[in-house]
């Protein structure tokens, strides 16, 4: 794994430092290294122009609930569920079938909190927490359908 460092404040010259470093780890010269770097950065824009991120969250279409066959909610870490190209892929499929959605953003904090009592052992981080909440107030509701957990790799709940 490279992972260089430009550090601009501290160093005399961070892009000489920089390259240097760049350069032991990739066992070439040091004017190699910055020989590459205008082209790998004039790439890098290139794909940036093609691909703009999102700075704001994604936002979902939700259908009006009195017009839903099914109340799902839909339970994941937040930086998952709202990444266009991760969880977001899945939100137009919702609408299309008349599914109104419930993430654990839209469950208030005191309900999600109290849902937790009781637990043998504590949820450690945060983001657990609001989804182990949000899961059990929605399991206790009569009027969630289902639920569904979306997790990439490791990201998911204790066992």
């Amino acid at each position: 794994m490279l992972d260089p460092t430009l550090d601009v404040r501290n160093v005399a010259n961070p892009y000489e430092s920089f390259y240097a470093e760049l350069a032991e780890k990739l066992g070439m010269r040091i004017r190699q290294c910055g020989d590459v770097y205008p082209s790998a950065l004039h790439r890098f824009a290139e794909t940036r122009r093609k691909f703009p991120s999102r700075t704001e969250p994604l936002l979902f279409r939700q259908i009006p609930l009195r017009e839903a066959r099914f109340v799902i909610g839909l339970i994941g870490r937040p930086y998952i569920l709202f990444d266009p190209e991760l969880g977001g892929k899945l939100f137009p499929f919702f609408p299309a079938e008349r599914i109104f959605l419930i993430t654990p953003e839209m469950i208030r904090s005191d309900l999600k909190e109290r849902a937790l009592e009781g637990l043998k052992r504590p949820v450690y981080w945060y983001n657990g927490r609001q989804n182990l909440g949000a899961a059990f107030t929605l399991m206790r509701n009569e009027r969630c359908d289902g639920l569904i957990q979306v997790v990439t790799f490791g990201c998911g709940p204790i066992p």
